[in-house]
């Protein structure tokens, strides 16, 4: 390998290091502030780098955004909710709820604030970031479909309506996240909760009660 095969790995190298840089101060600036009060500058200064760098890696605010939903949160969803071969559906239930922990590791209270901005966010006018989010949560909301059509027809699940049931998952599901991002983050405690009280919940126990409910 010669000097010059060395520089350009260097070269190359910072590069992807600085726009990764750009990426998580968006990111981070996207969440505690929105993003429509969040301005190219800012991510330069959180970076900090100047604001023409953040250009020279982006064409503008929506770019970066659409991209930090391509690149990452979406390839990283689409990994998660890959097909699961073998198993029972109890299992596959409670590898489904395993990955979103994984992913609650990873991303924290991002996972669901920087989602739903894109969703409910009326200052967000970008079609394709929001079909972008869309589409990562009608992906998770499919698989868990498919989880419970295949224990319906396995005879784990009882026959009920697919789609009350997948909702009724979800539902669950959501709530575990819930409990997760408490042990994160106390601003995540539902009121009626005291600080503590949610943590150690695990994905067994989330699919016991889905599969039994409450019922003696």
């Amino acid at each position: 390998m010669t000097c010059k095969d060395l520089d350009d790995k260097e070269i190359k190298q910072e590069k992807a290091d600085k726009r990764e840089l750009i990426m998580d101060a968006a990111m981070e600036l996207f969440r505690d502030k929105g993003y429509a009060n969040t301005r190219i500058i800012d991510i330069a200064q959180k970076a900090g780098i100047g604001k023409g760098t953040v250009y020279a890696y982006f064409e503008s605010k929506e770019d970066l955004m659409i991209k930090l939903i391509r690149e990452i949160v979406q390839t990283d969803f689409q990994q998660m909710i890959v097909t699961y071969r073998v198993g029972s559906a109890r299992d596959k239930i409670i590898k489904y709820i395993e990955d979103t922990d994984k992913m609650l590791e990873k991303y924290g209270i991002y996972a669901t604030i920087f989602r739903d901005q894109i969703v409910l966010d009326s200052d967000v006018n970008s079609d394709e970031a929001l079909e972008l989010v869309e589409n990562i949560i009608s992906g998770q909301y499919q698989k868990m479909r498919n989880i419970i059509a295949e224990g319906i027809d396995s005879g784990e699940i009882r026959n009920t309506d697919l789609e009350q049931a997948t909702v009724y998952a979800m539902t669950a599901v959501g709530t575990h996240m819930i409990t997760k991002l408490s042990e994160m983050d106390n601003c995540c405690v539902p009121p009626f909760l005291k600080t503590g009280e949610l943590k150690g919940l695990s994905a067994e126990a989330l699919v016991d009660f889905i599969f039994n409910g409450i019922g003696k």
